[in-house]
């Protein structure tokens, strides 16, 4: 079996056996898209915890609220029924309100 010769010293095949540069542009194209996809999906799933994360401190927020409210509604029933002769109104910091008795 004779052994052939890939080169030929003047013919076409050396010119095909010359290494192309865009061989790897498929590769880079590639490893592009799956970076900036992985990358999308981390922001969209950061973007949805972000969501969720401040729509749970806003019910917090709201829950707290309700709860201050009813706490300075007591505390001036509780003033009122204590002293009856008490008049004007009344600073609450610890409830963030006030109340006219």
């Amino acid at each position: 079996m004779p052994i052939r010769s890939t080169y030929k010293i003047c013919g076409s095949s050396i010119v095909s056996e010359l290494p192309r540069f865009d061989r790897g542009f498929g590769a880079v194209a590639a490893v592009t898209v799956i970076a900036f996809g992985s990358m999308a999906l981390a922001f969209v799933a950061y973007k949805a915890a972000a969501d969720y994360s401040e729509s749970i401190d806003k019910e917090e927020a709201r829950m707290q609220s309700a709860l201050n409210k009813k706490a300075c509604e007591d505390s001036a029933v509780l003033m009122r029924s204590k002293d009856i002769f008490a008049k004007g109104a009344i600073y609450m910091p610890e409830f963030g309100c006030s109340a006219s008795l």
